[in-house]
């Protein structure tokens, strides 16, 4: 093909291929990626697996995460490690509260949650050991 769409110049000098191709940049030849975010700005409606199926008290997370000094890593299981549990908290509150109700994002729920459990099991342990 490219003997046949080349221009008498390009072929009297003999270009091939990789010569072709250098005169293009490379970056346009690449599809743009996908918006990747977390949260979906689409407004198209949601699919079924991401309707709402209750609206999810978050004050009440906040407000125990706010209040309570909270450790700089924590271990919930054997198998488990928050290396920064403030970020943690922070990134699952703001995604919780921009998807408050849809299924799709109730593990980040559940995971404050579960970890809201274990500080306060773990908060009466040492006032029970002090």
């Amino acid at each position: 093909m490219l003997e046949r769409k080349a221009s008498k110049e390009e072929k009297v000098a003999g270009i091939d291929l990789a010569d072709y191709l250098t005169l293009f940049d490379w970056r346009e030849f690449i599809e743009p990626k996908k918006d990747t975010a977390i949260f979906s700005t689409s407004t198209q409606p949601l699919k079924e697996d991401q309707q709402k199926d209750e609206t999810w008290n978050i004050a009440e997370l906040e407000h125990f995460f706010k209040s309570n000094n909270l450790p700089k890593t924590f271990k919930p299981s054997s198998f488990e490690y928050i290396y920064c549990v403030k970020t943690f908290v922070k990134s699952h509150l703001k995604i919780v509260k921009r998807n408050n109700g849809v299924k799709t994002y109730k593990p980040y729920l559940e995971r404050l949650i579960n970890l809201r459990e274990m500080l306060k099991k773990e908060q009466n342990l040492n006032k029970k050991l002090s």
